[in-house]
Protein backbone atom coordinates (compact mmCIF):
# COMPACT_ATOMS: atom_id res chain seq x y z
CA UNK A 1 0.00 0.00 0.00
CA UNK A 2 1.35 3.40 -0.96
CA UNK A 3 0.20 6.69 0.48
CA UNK A 4 1.28 10.30 0.41
CA UNK A 5 0.58 13.41 2.43
CA UNK A 6 -0.24 13.34 6.12
CA UNK A 7 -3.09 11.93 8.13
CA UNK A 8 -5.64 14.37 9.45
CA UNK A 9 -5.74 12.80 12.90
CA UNK A 10 -3.94 10.12 14.89
CA UNK A 11 -5.50 6.72 15.20
CA UNK A 12 -4.87 3.32 16.70
CA UNK A 13 -3.48 0.89 14.15
CA UNK A 14 -2.89 -2.84 13.85
CA UNK A 15 0.25 -4.42 12.42
CA UNK A 16 0.48 -3.55 8.73
CA UNK A 17 3.17 -3.48 6.04
CA UNK A 18 3.24 -0.20 4.11
CA UNK A 19 5.41 2.11 2.05
CA UNK A 20 5.01 5.78 1.24
CA UNK A 21 6.02 8.10 -1.58
CA UNK A 22 7.05 10.60 1.10
CA UNK A 23 9.74 10.28 3.75
CA UNK A 24 8.28 9.41 7.14
CA UNK A 25 9.20 10.27 10.71
CA UNK A 26 7.40 7.67 12.82
CA UNK A 27 6.50 9.13 16.19
CA UNK A 28 4.27 7.97 19.02
CA UNK A 29 2.01 10.09 21.18
CA UNK A 30 1.34 7.14 23.49
CA UNK A 31 3.15 3.86 24.03
CA UNK A 32 5.68 1.96 21.99
CA UNK A 33 5.80 0.76 18.39
CA UNK A 34 8.04 -1.79 16.71
CA UNK A 35 8.94 -1.17 13.07
CA UNK A 36 10.42 -4.02 11.03
CA UNK A 37 12.48 -3.05 7.99
CA UNK A 38 14.37 -5.64 5.93
CA UNK A 39 14.30 -8.05 8.86
CA UNK A 40 15.65 -5.51 11.38
CA UNK A 41 13.45 -4.33 14.23
CA UNK A 42 13.45 -0.69 15.31
CA UNK A 43 11.79 0.59 18.48
CA UNK A 44 9.87 3.88 18.58
CA UNK A 45 8.97 5.10 22.07
CA UNK A 46 9.02 8.08 24.45
CA UNK A 47 12.70 8.76 23.76
CA UNK A 48 13.14 8.30 20.02
CA UNK A 49 11.37 8.60 16.67
CA UNK A 50 12.32 6.76 13.48
CA UNK A 51 13.25 8.25 10.11
CA UNK A 52 12.05 6.03 7.23
CA UNK A 53 13.11 7.02 3.69
CA UNK A 54 10.46 7.17 0.99
CA UNK A 55 9.38 3.99 -0.83
CA UNK A 56 10.91 1.73 1.83
CA UNK A 57 8.51 -1.10 2.83
CA UNK A 58 8.12 -1.40 6.58
CA UNK A 59 5.87 -3.23 9.00
CA UNK A 60 4.45 -1.26 11.91
CA UNK A 61 3.60 -3.30 15.03
CA UNK A 62 2.16 -1.14 17.82
CA UNK A 63 1.91 -2.28 21.41
CA UNK A 64 -1.68 -2.43 22.71
CA UNK A 65 -3.02 1.09 23.12
CA UNK A 66 -0.14 2.75 21.28
CA UNK A 67 -1.00 5.94 19.40
CA UNK A 68 1.06 6.57 16.27
CA UNK A 69 1.50 10.00 14.68
CA UNK A 70 3.37 9.56 11.39
CA UNK A 71 4.92 12.73 10.02
CA UNK A 72 5.26 12.74 6.22
CA UNK A 73 7.85 14.91 4.48
CA UNK A 74 7.97 15.43 0.68
CA UNK A 75 11.34 14.21 -0.67
CA UNK A 76 11.93 17.50 -2.47
CA UNK A 77 11.89 19.31 0.88
CA UNK A 78 14.75 17.24 2.32
CA UNK A 79 17.75 18.00 0.09
CA UNK A 80 20.15 15.53 1.73
CA UNK A 81 18.02 12.79 3.26
CA UNK A 82 19.34 9.80 5.10
CA UNK A 83 19.14 6.89 2.67
CA UNK A 84 18.64 4.34 5.45
CA UNK A 85 16.38 4.23 8.52
CA UNK A 86 17.71 6.17 11.48
CA UNK A 87 16.59 6.79 15.02
CA UNK A 88 16.07 10.44 15.90
CA UNK A 89 16.19 11.59 19.50
CA UNK A 90 12.93 13.13 20.63
CA UNK A 91 13.12 16.61 22.09
CA UNK A 92 10.46 19.05 23.22
CA UNK A 93 10.94 20.92 19.95
CA UNK A 94 10.60 17.83 17.79
CA UNK A 95 7.52 16.68 19.70
CA UNK A 96 5.83 20.05 19.20
CA UNK A 97 6.69 20.02 15.49
CA UNK A 98 5.39 16.47 15.05
CA UNK A 99 2.09 17.29 16.73
CA UNK A 100 1.63 20.33 14.52
CA UNK A 101 2.30 18.40 11.31
CA UNK A 102 0.40 15.22 12.19
CA UNK A 103 -2.68 17.09 13.45
CA UNK A 104 -3.06 19.89 10.89
CA UNK A 105 -6.64 20.66 11.90
CA UNK A 106 -5.30 22.11 15.14
CA UNK A 107 -2.91 24.58 13.47
CA UNK A 108 -2.91 27.05 10.58
CA UNK A 109 -1.58 26.03 7.18
CA UNK A 110 1.38 28.37 7.62
CA UNK A 111 2.19 26.85 11.02
CA UNK A 112 2.13 23.35 9.51
CA UNK A 113 4.38 24.45 6.63
CA UNK A 114 6.80 26.10 9.05
CA UNK A 115 6.89 23.02 11.27
CA UNK A 116 7.52 20.74 8.31
CA UNK A 117 10.35 22.99 7.10
CA UNK A 118 11.98 22.88 10.53
CA UNK A 119 11.79 19.07 10.71
CA UNK A 120 13.32 18.89 7.23
CA UNK A 121 16.14 21.13 8.45
CA UNK A 122 16.77 18.87 11.44
CA UNK A 123 16.89 15.78 9.23
CA UNK A 124 18.97 17.39 6.48
CA UNK A 125 21.64 18.63 8.90
CA UNK A 126 21.70 15.41 10.92
CA UNK A 127 21.18 17.34 14.14
CA UNK A 128 18.71 16.98 16.96
CA UNK A 129 18.57 19.98 19.28
CA UNK A 130 22.23 20.50 20.22
CA UNK A 131 23.24 16.90 19.50
CA UNK A 132 24.90 16.22 16.16
CA UNK A 133 25.33 12.85 14.49
CA UNK A 134 28.63 11.87 12.86
CA UNK A 135 28.63 11.74 9.07
CA UNK A 136 31.19 8.95 8.66
CA UNK A 137 29.08 5.81 8.02
CA UNK A 138 31.04 3.73 10.53
CA UNK A 139 30.71 6.26 13.33
CA UNK A 140 27.09 6.92 12.39
CA UNK A 141 26.35 3.21 12.78
CA UNK A 142 27.74 3.37 16.31
CA UNK A 143 25.68 6.48 17.01
CA UNK A 144 22.48 4.88 15.74
CA UNK A 145 23.03 1.76 17.83
CA UNK A 146 23.42 3.94 20.93
CA UNK A 147 20.34 5.97 20.06
CA UNK A 148 18.42 2.70 19.79
CA UNK A 149 19.80 1.43 23.10
CA UNK A 150 21.69 3.97 25.26
CA UNK A 151 22.51 1.27 27.81
CA UNK A 152 25.03 -0.46 25.54
CA UNK A 153 28.45 -0.63 27.17
CA UNK A 154 30.86 -1.38 24.32
CA UNK A 155 34.17 0.46 24.29
CA UNK A 156 35.35 2.19 21.13
CA UNK A 157 37.69 -0.74 20.54
CA UNK A 158 34.72 -3.13 20.67
CA UNK A 159 32.63 -0.89 18.44
CA UNK A 160 35.54 -0.71 16.03
CA UNK A 161 35.53 -4.48 15.61
CA UNK A 162 31.85 -4.33 14.70
CA UNK A 163 32.11 -1.51 12.14
CA UNK A 164 35.62 -2.30 10.84
CA UNK A 165 37.35 0.85 12.05
CA UNK A 166 40.01 1.55 14.63
CA UNK A 167 39.14 3.16 17.94
CA UNK A 168 41.26 6.17 16.97
CA UNK A 169 39.33 6.59 13.73
CA UNK A 170 35.99 6.48 15.52
CA UNK A 171 37.19 8.90 18.19
CA UNK A 172 38.39 11.29 15.49
CA UNK A 173 35.03 11.04 13.68
CA UNK A 174 33.02 11.80 16.81
CA UNK A 175 35.25 14.69 17.86
CA UNK A 176 35.50 16.23 14.41
CA UNK A 177 31.94 15.66 13.20
CA UNK A 178 29.89 16.10 16.39
CA UNK A 179 32.08 18.45 18.40
CA UNK A 180 32.17 15.93 21.25
CA UNK A 181 34.48 13.15 22.36
CA UNK A 182 32.79 9.77 22.16
CA UNK A 183 32.30 9.35 25.95
CA UNK A 184 30.73 12.81 26.15
CA UNK A 185 28.46 12.12 23.16
CA UNK A 186 27.31 8.84 24.69
CA UNK A 187 26.63 10.52 28.04
CA UNK A 188 24.62 13.19 26.25
CA UNK A 189 22.49 10.54 24.55
CA UNK A 190 21.92 8.71 27.83
CA UNK A 191 20.91 11.81 29.74
CA UNK A 192 18.55 12.99 27.01
CA UNK A 193 16.89 9.57 26.99
CA UNK A 194 16.65 9.72 30.78
CA UNK A 195 15.07 13.15 30.68
CA UNK A 196 12.35 11.85 28.38
CA UNK A 197 11.75 8.85 30.65
CA UNK A 198 11.21 11.17 33.62
CA UNK A 199 7.81 11.98 32.09
CA UNK A 200 6.78 8.36 32.75
CA UNK A 201 6.03 6.62 36.05
CA UNK A 202 9.35 4.76 36.05
CA UNK A 203 11.45 5.38 39.15
CA UNK A 204 14.86 7.07 38.98
CA UNK A 205 16.74 3.86 39.75
CA UNK A 206 15.00 2.07 36.88
CA UNK A 207 15.67 4.96 34.51
CA UNK A 208 19.35 4.98 35.46
CA UNK A 209 19.65 1.29 34.62
CA UNK A 210 17.67 1.61 31.39
CA UNK A 211 19.99 4.28 30.00
CA UNK A 212 23.19 2.47 30.96
CA UNK A 213 24.18 3.47 34.49
CA UNK A 214 25.14 0.69 36.91
CA UNK A 215 25.08 3.21 39.76
CA UNK A 216 22.07 5.40 40.48
CA UNK A 217 24.34 7.83 42.31
CA UNK A 218 26.57 8.18 39.25
CA UNK A 219 23.50 8.80 37.10
CA UNK A 220 22.17 11.50 39.44
CA UNK A 221 25.58 13.17 39.55
CA UNK A 222 25.90 13.21 35.74
CA UNK A 223 22.34 14.45 35.37
CA UNK A 224 22.93 17.31 37.83
CA UNK A 225 26.11 18.35 36.02
CA UNK A 226 24.25 18.44 32.71
CA UNK A 227 20.95 20.03 33.73
CA UNK A 228 21.75 21.79 36.99
CA UNK A 229 19.28 19.78 39.08
CA UNK A 230 18.59 16.21 40.10
CA UNK A 231 16.24 13.95 38.13
CA UNK A 232 13.75 13.98 41.01
CA UNK A 233 13.75 17.79 41.15
CA UNK A 234 13.33 18.11 37.38
CA UNK A 235 10.41 15.67 37.48
CA UNK A 236 8.78 17.58 40.35
CA UNK A 237 9.24 20.92 38.58
CA UNK A 238 7.78 19.53 35.36
CA UNK A 239 4.72 18.13 37.13
CA UNK A 240 4.23 21.43 38.95
CA UNK A 241 4.21 23.38 35.68
CA UNK A 242 1.60 21.02 34.22
CA UNK A 243 -0.85 21.61 37.07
Amino acid sequence: MTSTGHRAAPKLIDAVTIRHDAHELTWTAIGRVRVVIAGHEWIVDETKALWIPSALPHTVIPDPGALVLPVFLPPEQVPQPWSDPHHVLRTDELDALARTIAQPGLATASAVASARARVCEIIATGSVDDLRLPTDPRARTVAQELLADPSRQETLEEWGLQVHASAKTLQRCFAGETGMRFPDWRTHVRLRAARRLLSTDQDVRGIAAEVGYASTAAFISAFRRRYGETPARLRADTLSRRR
